[in-house]
C-alpha cells in the first residue's frame, strides 16, 4: 500500500483562521425533544464562545417537538432537515451539513460531533480545558478493517449494502449479503493513484478546523462518495477512513490506525463513553459513581425517562465544578500529548 499523500492542508488565510471561536458543538438526533433540549442547553452554556448546530431527522414523528424545544435558545442553530436511515450513507450527509453550517458561522478551533442521546459527565471548564491542552490532537480512532480476517471487521469493507430509503428488496439483498459471506467488493480502493484501507471507529469525534476543512474539500467527490455509499455503517467508516488516509492520522490519539482484528467498537472509545454488551446500555441514576469515574468528557446513552435523575446530580456537581479527583488523575493519565507534526 503507497503511502497517502494528503498531508496537513496549509494554514487557513488570516482572515479565516479560528479566533473567538472555540467549540462548535454538532448534535445528530431523532428523538427524546426534551433531553435533546437539555443537551443543548447545557453545551451553549459552555460559553458565549461556544455553539450548538443540530440536525434533526427530516423522517423523525418528533421532528416538529424538537424543533420547538430548541427555538430560542442562545447559541443554538437547527440546520435544514435530510431523512437519515440508521447505518446509511444519509448520516454522513447531515454530518457534512453540520460541519459545513458551523464552518461558515466559525471557522472555530473544534468541531465536537455528538448524538442526541449523549450528555457530558465532566465540568463545562475541564471539557474547555481539556481541548485547549490538546488543540493540535484529532481525537477519533479507528481499526483497520481492510486487514482483518474475522468475518465482522471485513464486512465493513467487502460488502455492498443497501441502508438508505429501505425497501423490501434491499432487506433480502442485505440479509444474503451477510448469510452467503458476499465479499463483493476489494478490501481496498483507489483514489487517484494510491491504494487506501478501510477505517472503522465510534461515531463520535472532535476534530480541529484544519481536520475539518480536508474532510469538507473531499465530501463533493462523486467518486469517493460512491465508495462510501454502500458500507455499513457508513458513519463509522467514511470519516475515520478519511482522517486514517492523511496526514491528520499523525495527529490522531493513538497517532495511527490500530488494527480492527477480534475488536468490537467499544475497543475504539474515544472521547464517549457507553456500553455495548448487546445493545447500548441506557444510563440510570445507579450509573453516577462509574460515570464520574471514566476518564471520557461525555457519556450515552441518556433518555428523559430513565436518566433524568442521573443528569440532575450531574448538573449539580458540575455547576461548581466539582469532579471526581480519580477522573481527574485518570484523564490526565490517558490523554495524549498535543503538538503539531
Amino acid at each position: 500500500m503507497s503511502s497517502p499523500s494528503y498531508a496537513r492542508p496549509d494554514p487557513l488565510p488570516a482572515a479565516q483562521t479560528p479566533g473567538d471561536r472555540n467549540i462548535a458543538f454538532l448534535i445528530l438526533c431523532h428523538t427524546d425533544a426534551p433531553h435533546v433540549r437539555r443537551l443543548a442547553l447545557r453545551l451553549a452554556g459552555m460559553g458565549s464562545d461556544c455553539e450548538v448546530f443540530v440536525h434533526v431527522d427530516a423522517k423523525s414523528p418528533q421532528r416538529v417537538a424538537i424543533g420547538q424545544a430548541l427555538e430560542g435558545i442562545a447559541g443554538v442553530r437547527q440546520v435544514d432537515p435530510l431523512p437519515v436511515w440508521w447505518g446509511g450513507f444519509s448520516a454522513v450527509t447531515a454530518t457534512c451539513r453540520l460541519l459545513e453550517a458551523a464552518r461558515q458561522a466559525g471557522p472555530f478551533r473544534r468541531y465536537v460531533l455528538l448524538q442526541g442521546a449523549d450528555y457530558p459527565i465532566k465540568p463545562d471548564a475541564q471539557i474547555r480545558a481539556f481541548f485547549e491542552q490538546h488543540a493540535a490532537t484529532e481525537f477519533i480512532r479507528a481499526g483497520n478493517v481492510s486487514t482483518a480476517t474475522s468475518l465482522e471487521a471485513y464486512a465493513k469493507a467487502r460488502y455492498v449494502l443497501f441502508y438508505d430509503r429501505p425497501h423490501l428488496l434491499k432487506k433480502i439483498w442485505n440479509k444474503l449479503t451477510r448469510l452467503l459471506d458476499l465479499r463483493i467488493r476489494a478490501p481496498r480502493f483507489t483514489v487517484g493513484t494510491e491504494s487506501w484501507d478501510f477505517h472503522w471507529g465510534c461515531a463520535q469525534w472532535a476534530l480541529t478546523d484544519a481536520c475539518v476543512r480536508h474532510l469538507l474539500e473531499r465530501s463533493g467527490d462523486p467518486a469517493l462518495q460512491a465508495v462510501f455509499r454502500h458500507v455499513f455503517p457508513a458513519d463509522e467508516v467514511y470519516f475515520h477512513t478519511l482522517v486514517f488516509n492523511s496526514g491528520f492520522a499523525a495527529n490522531t490519539t493513538r497517532r495511527c490506525a490500530e488494527s480492527a482484528q477480534g475488536r468490537t467498537l467499544t475497543d475504539f472509545l474515544n472521547l464517549v463513553y457507553f456500553e455495548y454488551p448487546d445493545q447500548v446500555r441506557v444510563f440510570d441514576h445507579a450509573a453516577l459513581p462509574l460515570l464520574l469515574e471514566r476518564s471520557e468528557l461525555f457519556a450515552r446513552k441518556m433518555n428523559t425517562a430513565q436518566s433524568s435523575s442521573l443528569l440532575d446530580a450531574l448538573d449539580a456537581l458540575h455547576a461548581g465544578g466539582s469532579a471526581c479527583p480519580a477522573a481527574d488523575e485518570r484523564l490526565r493519565a490517558s490523554a495524549p500529548a498535543s503538538g503539531g507534526r
